[in-house]
């Protein structure tokens, strides 16, 4: 700071000559002690004639060493260049802008012919991305170099070039899209960082780009860049030299190109590896249900457990169990208060079991941080704790065309990297479906997993559970395992019995040819001693373990006649087997012999047009009617289940003669 800014620290400040005194405040100073002068280059000079050192004067008056030195003005900063990045579209997204002396900053449209100096709410892209789709769809090299203005300079050449904005080491994964089947050269700064860049870039392009080259130019000083190799070599002979010099690099990596059709001969057959056979294949998802409090948690921390150790799991392969690295995600319980009590509490190796930190941002199954996960740990076992946490925001877990991609996303994984994958889920509370159908959301998700596990207890005893293999597309379903959880944790125990419909309290709709013999005979017995309502059916048939659909197909196969009688609230279906004794049509057929007064046919309706009005003619008697002569008996046939109905008809028919 200047002189006059300093002498306010100070007390008692005189003039004297060219310079000022003041009282020392490193000591009980009565006299003005302290000298003040200027020295060269506008140094502030304290000097204390008590002894009084000048840090112990700075010190008391609050001041500090830099403050002896006069303010150096700071150069304004010139706008040097403005880098416009766009859309695909060519639409302006934002700008970096260079200044001089050398300095970034970024700015985005504000949409009112002004700037907003950041990037918030921005997507990044590549600089120049428009050039650079054209060159990717012609088919022409792509050069990814470390800056805007080597990207200019290229381009004033005949090059196609792009960089990413911020420099080496802010290389984004999504940047890579925009190259996929490009043919890529990467020419990274003569320094550490930039050859660190080029990797991080080939290593990000490597699954998209058609092939990738990394250029590392020759005759280079620490920290020059491609602009300073064209400087060197002039403008034509640059451009000549730099077009040799990526003919002659060799391919970092180049994809192989997969034909358009494969003979079945030229495969080779694959034997199918297990982490625990038949219920978790690696390279695969496997999908783990249950209600919740079921224990699909602990069922889960313990196989990750097992994976950690190496130990077999129950009934799984005894001499070569699979060890490894486990990812475990989960959304739901704590990790320090729950998941590791209970991974402890199953003998887990906790140093091989890894979460990924959400502390700021929530994971989901494509982000791109599972991904460098799984690279970096090379994980036999992912655990997505539940699967409906990490779908993502946007995504619908009820829409196939949206669960499917993120499934795909991570079966892809699951292969390339050989390990398995558990998808937790809950089940919805349809307790009339199928076990495979009860999990929440899309039936996509049960469809992509190549093993569907079930976890939960008996419906008619509580204490006993198990897991259930309700799906094994890739070996025949294992046996179902039992467990117990109570206050001392969780422990696998023995075979069990259960099947998926005990713990879902669901049962099998009869659909086969045994089912349909089953209800076929037990309507003819039903029947048999004549008509039967439609609704007393239905209910018997509940009872006998007989499903509605199954019954309709009887009554197809049979050939069941079916009446209404009555009228109004009144009114009946009935069913009747055909050409039966004891059928309604056999009985008025013998009653009409018999001289028993008859029945008129059912009512019908008759358009009385010239009155303009419907008329209903006389209400005929009750489906049976017998006069006083017999024992003033009157028989109305409603339910005709109860075998005293069939005695009493036959009763009937031996007074009548029939």
């Amino acid at each position: 700071m200047d002189i006059s800014n300093i002498t306010k620290y100070f007390k008692n400040v005189k003039k004297c000559g060219i310079g000022w005194t003041a009282l020392c405040p490193a000591h009980d100073d009565r006299k003005n002690s302290l000298s003040i002068g200027l020295g060269e280059n506008g140094k502030i000079l304290l000097h204390c004639h008590a002894g009084c050192s000048t840090e112990s004067i700075l010190r008391a008056a609050g001041l500090k060493t830099s403050d002896l030195f006069p303010n150096k003005a700071k150069p304004e900063k010139l706008i040097e260049a403005v880098y416009p990045y766009k859309d695909e579209k060519g639409n302006l997204l934002y700008e970096v802008i260079r200044y001089y002396p050398k300095d970034f900053r970024q700015r985005r449209p504000d949409g009112k012919g002004g700037y907003i100096y950041n990037l918030q709410g921005v997507t990044p892209v590549l600089y120049r991305l428009p050039e650079v789709l054209e060159a990717v769809r012609s088919n022409k090299p792509v050069l990814i170099v470390e800056g805007e203005k080597d990207v200019d300079n290229l381009f004033k050449l005949g090059f196609t070039a792009t960089t990413n904005s911020g420099g080496a080491g802010k290389w984004r994964d999504s940047f890579s899209d925009a190259l996929k089947e490009a043919h890529v050269v990467i020419i990274p700064d003569a320094d550490e960082p930039g050859r660190k860049h080029a990797e991080q870039v080939a290593e990000s392009l490597k699954t998209r780009a058609k092939s990738i080259k990394i250029l590392h130019l020759p005759d280079l000083q620490e920290k020059q860049d491609v602009t300073d190799f064209l400087r060197k070599h002039g403008k034509e002979k640059g451009k000549e030299l730099l077009t040799k010099l990526i003919a002659e690099t060799p391919e970092w990596w180049i994809k192989e190109e997969k034909p358009l059709f494969i003979c079945m001969g030229s495969i080779e057959v694959q034997e199918v590896k297990f982490l625990w056979k038949p219920y978790i294949p690696l390279g695969k998802i496997t999908l783990l249900q249950g209600d919740p409090g079921s224990g699909k948690t602990f069922i889960a921390a313990n196989i990750a457990a097992a994976v950690s150790t190496g130990k077999p799991l129950p009934y799984g392969d005894i001499e070569n169990p699979v060890q490894g690295n486990v990812i475990y995600q989960t959304a739901e319980d704590g990790i320090a208060d729950t998941l590791k009590p209970r991974l402890i509490q199953a003998g887990a190796d906790c140093s091989k079991i890894f979460t990924i930190t959400e502390e700021t941002t929530n994971l989901t199954l494509t982000d791109e941080r599972l991904e460098e996960a799984i690279k970096q740990l090379k994980p036999r076992l992912l655990i997505i704790d539940p699967l409906q946490a990490y779908i993502g925001a946007e995504t619908d877990l009820h829409r196939a065309n949206e669960v499917r991609p993120k499934l795909a996303h991570i079966a892809r994984l699951a292969e390339t990297y050989e390990m398995a994958v558990i998808l937790v889920m809950h089940l919805n509370k349809n307790g009339s479906t199928k076990g495979i159908y009860r999990g929440l959301g899309s039936i996509d998700i049960p469809a992509a997993s190549r093993s569907v596990l079930i976890a939960g207890c008996d419906s008619k005893n509580p204490n006993e559970r198990a897991i259930v293999h309700i799906k094994s597309s890739l070996a025949p379903k294992g046996e179902s395992i039992s467990y117990i959880l109570n206050e001392n944790g969780f422990s696998w125990g023995g075979l069990s019995t259960l099947t998926a419909d005990d713990i879902l309290n669901y049962r099998t709709p009869d659909n086969d040819d045994t089912a349909l013999d089953e209800a076929k005979e037990f309507l003819n017995d039903v029947l048999q001693d004549g008509p039967v309502s439609a609704n007393d059916i239905y209910k018997m048939a509940k009872n006998a373990g007989h499903s509605k659909r199954t019954i309709e197909r009887a009554k197809k196969e049979l050939n069941v006649t079916v009446k209404k009688i009555g009228f109004g609230k009144e009114s009946q279906w009935i069913w009747e087997l055909p050409n039966n004794k004891n059928s309604l049509a056999a009985f008025d057929a013998n009653t009409e012999k018999s001289g028993i007064p008859q029945r008129p046919p059912m009512a019908t309706y008759v358009a009385t047009f010239e009155e303009e009005t419907l008329q209903r003619p006389p209400k005929r008697p009750p489906m049976a009617f017998f006069d006083e002569s017999i024992d003033n008996t009157t028989f109305q046939s409603k339910t005709a289940k109860e075998k005293h109905c069939s005695e009493m008809i036959n009763e009937l028919f031996k007074q009548a003669g029939l």
